[in-house]
Parts: structure tokens; sequence; C-alpha cells
């Protein structure tokens, strides 16, 4: 019985302890940018360029405003690779300094702005991606109203060595994936939920092939 207690007390500060770093942020400092960057995007919308950034019109960024931001987190091919079945796949997540404002108007995702932590400052580092915000804040309400937790408890998980992003959760202390697109040559399917552990077992013959050149 002790032992039993030990181990369900060890899960649960271990649990603690990662969801204490994941919503460890100062969101004071980045909303604060935020709200300066949304006022920069707008001057930065023109007539020529304002579908480029995913708005109806020029004047449609007028009313824009800033939605329920998303921090990402990065997973290296170098740590995939040597991730081993039993392995904690909450080890494999890395960076956390990068926050995604999805970009609305009339409560409908047009654009995004990407907020990022470099050398100890926050400041806006991208405009735009429209498409991609679109897929990812659709991922996020998905999950939302089938969990009916709220936005703040998912995040965004990213591995560029198959520039593949998921929108991440947790679930009885375990890390779940669910990816934002299809890529059927592994195995993902967009909306299909997997824990993370069964994802990167996934990837581990693909990770051991891979020679580090983009996807």
């Amino acid at each position: 019985m002790r032992t039993t207690f030990i181990v369900i007390t060890s899960a649960f500060f271990m649990f603690s302890e990662i969801s204490a770093q994941i919503e460890k942020l100062p969101m004071e400092s980045i909303q604060k940018v935020s709200v300066e960057a949304l006022e920069a995007f707008k001057m930065l919308v023109t007539d020529n360029n304002f579908a480029n950034m995913g708005f109806k019109s020029k004047n449609e960024v007028k009313t824009a405003k800033l939605g329920d931001p998303i921090r990402e987190f990065t997973v290296r091919l170098d740590m995939l690779k040597k991730y081993k079945p039993g392995d904690d796949p909450n080890n494999l997540l890395t960076g956390g300094n990068r926050v995604i404002y999805p970009v609305t108007v009339d409560n409908q995702v047009r654009s995004s702005i990407e907020i990022t932590e470099v050398e100890k400052k926050w400041s806006a580092t991208g405009f735009g991606g429209s498409n991609f915000i679109k897929l990812l804040d659709k991922t996020r309400k998905t999950q939302v109203d089938s969990s009916k937790l709220s936005p703040s408890s998912y995040f965004a998980v990213r591995i560029p060595a198959f520039n593949l992003y998921f929108i991440a959760h947790y679930a009885e202390n375990k890390l779940m994936l669910t990816p934002v697109f299809d890529t059927s040559g592994l195995g993902l399917k967009a909306q299909i939920t997997k824990s993370a552990d069964e994802v990167f077992e996934a990837l581990i013959p693909a990770a051991q092939k891979h020679d580090g050149s983009p996807r």
C-alpha cells in the first residue's frame, strides 16, 4: 500500500510540475506586447496585401481583436531519435518561448500574431499565417467543445523535422496530441487524438532514418 501511495504521489507531483512549467508565463508582459503588436499589424495591412494577411478588406482590420493565445513547444529531432518506448514523452518538450495569438473579426479567425521571447525580452516576431492559424484554432476549438476544458488548457506542439503540428493537452495525467492536419505517411490523421507516447513511438523509425534536412 505504501509503495502504491508513493508511486501515485510521485506521478501527481510530476504532473503538477509539468503543468506549472507550461502555465508559467509572464502573461501581463506578453499581453502588453500583443496589444501593441495588434496596433502595429493594423498599420501593416494595405489595399494591396489585406487578402494575403487573411482579411476580406482593408477596413475589416480596424475591428480586429486578439483571440485566446496558444503557447508553442517544440520536439527536436535529435531528442526524438534517442526516445525509447517507456520514456517520459514530456521530456521531449522544449522551448515554450513562443505564443501565437489568433486575430479575429466578428469572432472569426482571420490571421495571427506571433510573440517570441528572445534574450529574455518578448516581442512580435510574425504576422499573417492565415491558413495555418485557422487550422490550429479549429483543432483547439474542437477539443475544447468535446472536453469542456478551457482554451488555456491546450497548447501547441511542433515537430519541425516532419513539419508536424499538434494541439496538446493533459488527460488523466497523460500528454495527449491531436494532429492539426493529416500526415498519412506517418499514420497521423487530423482531429484524431492519441497519447504522446504512442505518437512518438510511431515516429521513432522515421526519426532514425531522417537526415536532418527540412521536409
